[in-house]
């Protein structure tokens, strides 16, 4: 399918170093950023889910979102598997990604868990806890990302409205939109669930909680 034109690399790193200043973890903007670029560069050809138009605008825009950091350490924690560059910032990267998925969730009132941002960090962890043999906290990651896709309704994509916006019954939803890029998004980012949630699976011997493929289409 054909993807918007990415912003210029150096305004893209820009912007994100602009973003990261806002955040107080130790990872300096300058790694983060180029972690960042390391992502798009060598990880997004192969597991395509973050529209990184979308991902530096909100980057620049929501810098106090929770959710955006979790994605932001998250890729940079993917980033990290393929390129030893940035290999001393793992354990932070990791930390930071789960800290604020974790902080996403409290309180009644919390905008940022019914996100595309969390469940693509979930997502991110959970590649990273599978590459790192670490199966088991892969599988519970991916129940929080399985409970969330369902929240946002995104199994439902193709035969209903729900990509544009239809509530939950929780009163969740995405944003309404008709922009075909967005829309791609949502539903790699489901299939990405469904991919890993299946090998894990199978590494497991526990049941994919998603069901079979053919109940989707």
């Amino acid at each position: 399918k054909t993807r918007a034109r990415s912003p210029e690399p150096a305004k893209a790193r820009t912007v994100i170093s602009q973003a990261c200043n806002n955040d107080n973890r130790s990872v300096q903007p300058a790694d983060l950023a180029s972690m960042h670029e390391i992502f798009f560069d060598l990880t997004d050809p192969t597991f395509p889910i973050v529209y990184r138009e979308r991902f530096v605008q909100e980057l620049s825009n929501n810098t106090r979102s929770d959710s955006v950091r979790a994605l932001s350490y998250a890729m940079a924690l993917v980033a990290i598997t393929v390129s030893s560059e940035h290999a001393h910032l793992e354990d932070q990267c990791y930390k930071s990604a789960r800290l604020y998925l974790d902080r996403c969730e409290p309180g009644p009132a919390n905008l940022y868990f019914a996100s595309i941002n969390t469940l693509q960090a979930l997502l991110f962890v959970a590649r990273f806890d599978i590459t790192d043999s670490q199966i088991t906290k892969a599988w519970m990651t991916l129940g929080r990302a399985d409970r969330l896709s369902n929240l946002l309704k995104l199994n439902q994509m193709d035969n209903q409205e729900m990509a544009r916006g239809s509530r939950s019954d929780c009163g969740k939803s995405l944003p309404l939109t008709k922009d075909p890029l967005l829309l791609e998004e949502r539903g790699r980012s489901f299939w990405a669930l469904f991919i890993l949630e299946s090998y894990a699976s199978n590494r497991s011997g526990l049941a994919c909680q998603l069901g079979s493929s053919w109940a989707f289409f």
